[in-house]
């Protein structure tokens, strides 16, 4: 039986040339936290300014073409969108 030698981890790590994994993820999560308040305030800022704004009506007319500025269609538009294929 082979003699177990008292080979500590920090020589073995050495030896085979091997780094510590990353394990301090604060700062990713700081950054996706700015992001997400960023994105938030942003989107709120749009939503406030396309029902307060004094073009707001033209925007939330389905008929004016304007059918991707809003994720919830209210009506079916009376005329045909014009990038729809035959």
């Amino acid at each position: 039986m082979p003699a177990v030698s008292n080979i500590s981890l920090a020589e073995i790590n050495r030896i085979y040339n091997i780094k510590p994994e990353y394990h301090n993820y604060v700062p990713f999560y700081v950054i996706i936290t700015f992001c997400t308040i960023i994105g938030i305030v942003l989107i709120m800022v749009n939503w406030i300014c396309s029902c307060c704004h004094e073009h707001s009506k033209y925007w939330n007319d389905p008929d004016t073409g304007n059918r991707f500025a809003s994720l919830i269609f209210v009506r079916k538009a009376k005329q045909r969108p014009l990038d729809a294929l035959y």
